[in-house]
């Protein structure tokens, strides 16, 4: 990014190196990584559409549902969405 300061990239090398990291204390598991995440993005999408249907859409009420749309958007990286999510 353009612009951006050297102290910015330090410390997004420096949260990377971390991330590498943990990833092997961690252990990823990407079949049960993959449902925590959509399960994630339903509930997310599922109280901002609750709110929007009881007329009580708010600001927060957008944001929730950009934030439901990342994280649909985060399950590209294990494969294919699934046809009711693409």
């Amino acid at each position: 990014i353009p612009g951006r300061s050297k102290s910015t990239d330090e410390l997004l090398i420096s949260i990377l190196n971390q991330l590498e990291t943990d990833k092997v204390q961690v252990q990823p598991n990407p079949d049960e990584d993959k449902v925590l995440c959509e399960d994630f993005a339903l509930q997310i999408f599922a109280r901002a559409e609750k709110t929007y249907r009881a007329g009580k859409a708010t600001m927060q009420t957008s944001k929730a549902f950009y934030a439901s749309s990342i994280f649909l958007e985060i399950l590209r990286q294990f494969g294919e969405l699934e046809e009711d999510l693409a």
